[in-house]
């Protein structure tokens, strides 16, 4: 990365926050919540909860010291376990969560979900279905129109706080021999070397 934005003055750190789903429950506090006369203390434990992970991250773990910027990456997990109205709820509930808890200052990129190869996929995995669907490449690329329309306020609005990027869907499209993992889902390190980069050098210039 220092090879692509190089200057004396910045410094860029990145910190990689894994989210299996749009939504999960793998890190969450549950504690009291007082509904008045709440207020911080460093004697007594924090008046408020986390239901889910994507809420512990945004309104605990990263409260006292926000990042510039956020990237936000869509995997594949949703996908093959999830209808699509619930991938669009739990779209929902993520940008209610981005809009409760994230800064104004705060910029974040939305990188749409990237294509697969079947033929390497495992059987299973080919001919999964929900809700009667299969998981195939027209099912990913009508997730990506479904959460471009959940965030497209974001997009269009002054001040939105969420940027759309490249859609690394058709950017990934082209690229599978080289690109995938064995698994035929995963992608290997150097395909998200690139994404970063160009990322990067379009953030640099702006």
């Amino acid at each position: 990365m220092a090879e692509v934005c190089r200057d004396d003055t910045i410094e860029i750190n990145l910190e990689y926050i894994v989210m299996e789903f749009f939504v999960d429950t793998e890190v969450s506090t549950v504690r009291n919540m007082w509904k008045k006369n709440c207020h911080r203390s460093t004697e007594a434990p924090l008046c408020r909860q986390s239901n889910t992970n994507q809420e512990f991250i945004l309104s605990e773990y990263l409260e006292s010291s926000y990042p510039d910027v956020i990237l936000l990456f869509s995997g594949n997990h949703d996908k093959a376990r999830s209808g699509l109205s619930k991938i669009r709820g739990d779209m929902e509930y993520l940008k209610m969560l981005i809009k409760t808890y994230v800064p104004k200052q705060t910029k974040l990129f939305w990188f749409s979900k990237i294509s697969e190869n079947l033929r390497q996929k495992r059987k299973y995995w080919r001919d999964v279905k929900f809700d009667g669907e299969s998981k195939t490449k027209a099912f990913i690329k009508r997730i990506n129109v479904e959460l471009f329309d959940v965030l497209r306020t974001e997009f269009v609005e002054t001040g939105g706080r969420i940027l759309p990027f490249l859609d690394i869907y058709d950017m990934s499209l082209g690229v599978l021999d080289w690109t995938m993992a064995e698994s035929g889902i995963h992608r290997r390190p150097e395909w998200y070397d690139v994404v970063l980069s160009n990322w990067v050098q379009t953030f640099c210039e702006h």
